[in-house]
């Protein structure tokens, strides 16, 4: 499907297979590889074909007939953001991966074709690597320093807040506020220990 709309774009528009590569940035090898099905391009060559005979990725990739580009989606702006970023920072996918400590792999689909975003942690790490917040990331402002809204999914919570505005259920009983107040005496007293623990083992 992909070679087929391609080819028919590349006629309807007058343009030889040397023209199209030229304009793009391609050899006519692969714009004829591609049109005859022998080889898939990666994303950031479909964007860029789409791009250059505005239809959108979905259209050229078989998966809509409806060839008007569309918002971009969340997951788009998350990946285009993050390989803008990442070339902003002048970091490669090798650095990122290593510093992340996953594969380049990894790293370089989140940046072509990301099915979903990364989990929370990975995100916020991603995040101050690049010196942007989450929310930016993931689309949710505009401005690379706004941390976005505290209790979107990405941020990170505090607990002691999170029992104080939140009604807490435990195998199905409600916690009340006598519950709660005895929940937060426990989780101090076990990061003292943790905390302690942290020292002996700094001491040593």
């Amino acid at each position: 499907m992909f070679g087929e709309r391609l080819e028919r774009l590349r006629i309807q528009q007058g343009l030889s297979q040397d023209q199209l590569a030229e304009a793009v940035g391609l050899t006519r090898a692969a714009v004829s590889h591609y049109e005859k099905g022998r080889r898939r391009p990666d994303f950031d060559t479909v964007r860029k074909l789409a791009d250059f005979f505005h239809v959108s990725t979905d259209y050229l990739l078989g998966l809509t007939d409806q060839p008007l580009p569309q918002a971009e989606s969340k997951i788009e702006v998350f990946a285009r953001r993050l390989r803008e970023s990442r070339i902003k920072q002048g970091l490669d996918i090798r650095e990122i991966a290593d510093r992340l400590k996953v594969s380049e792999a990894y790293v370089r689909g989140l940046e072509e074709q990301p099915l979903r975003y990364p989990g929370v942690t990975t995100l916020n790490r991603l995040a101050e690597l690049l010196g942007v917040t989450s929310a930016y990331l993931v689309g949710d402002t505009n401005d690379p320093k706004d941390p976005g809204p505290y209790n979107a999914w990405y941020q990170p919570k505090d607990l002691i807040r999170f029992l104080d505005e939140s009604d807490v259920m435990f195998e199905g009983q409600p916690l009340d506020d006598d519950d709660k107040a005895r929940i937060k005496e426990i989780l101090a007293a076990i990061f003292r220990d943790a905390r302690k623990r942290n020292r002996r083992r700094k001491e040593m």
